[in-house]
């Protein structure tokens, strides 16, 4: 378990091809998370872009969460068809973060009784919301 770098095609890996890069992280088991420090303007909105999949032939019971600076900002799996099994997918959050220091995290939230749970992360941005 833990934080592995999975390169394109990886066969041990579903063989999975990633939408930007040539490699990308797998958040292998329950609690496996990556985290990024961020310094952010409190008084903006900002969006969050990123791909993901779960490892393809695997329980659908797979989770994976984001938090900004603590708080959920956006959480998904097969089940509910937010997250594919068979190609990394884009996803988007919204957030205003009310502090300038942000922790950015994503967390696999696959449940530990269900074999080898994987969630696959790829191009990840934060960008300022656009305003309407």
């Amino acid at each position: 378990d833990g934080i592995n770098v999975i390169g394109d095609n990886c066969d041990s890996w579903g063989g999975l091809s990633p939408r930007v890069s040539r490699s990308f992280i797998g958040l292998q088991g329950r609690n496996a998370y990556i985290e990024q420090s961020l310094v952010l303007d409190p008084l903006k909105n900002y969006t969050l872009t990123f791909s993901a999949a779960v490892r393809p032939g695997h329980s659908s019971l797979q989770a994976l969460e984001v938090k900004a600076a603590g708080e959920r900002v956006w959480i998904g799996s097969p089940a509910s068809a937010s997250l594919s099994d068979s190609s990394f997918q884009p996803y988007t959050a919204t957030f205003a973060p009310r502090v300038s220091e942000v922790s950015l995290r994503f967390v696999n939230l696959s449940p530990t009784h269900i074999g080898d749970n994987a969630i696959f992360l790829d191009d990840v941005s934060i960008q300022p919301a656009r305003m309407p």
